[in-house]
């Protein structure tokens, strides 16, 4: 089975804001914290899709399902 990797824009774009201030604390640490965390929960996804619980609200196709990477620091 081939599947299709599909990020919305803004959701990228908020990856990467939250990287960049993550980045600037605690000397890089927490971002490199927050990028393994995302590429874990990446790798996860990619190899059990059907694992993530389907996104509330999306009764058609294409079925849409989300992961939350948990806590992150504010």
């Amino acid at each position: 089975m081939t599947l299709d990797w599909n990020e919305h824009p803004e959701a990228r774009e908020e990856y990467l804001d939250a990287l960049v201030r993550y980045a600037g604390i605690d000397d890089g640490r927490l971002g490199d914290k927050f990028a393994d965390e995302a590429d874990a929960a990446t790798d996860l996804i990619l190899q059990w899709p059907d694992s993530p619980p389907p996104y509330r609200g999306r009764g058609r196709e294409p079925m849409i399902r989300s992961w939350h990477l948990g806590k992150s620091p504010s």
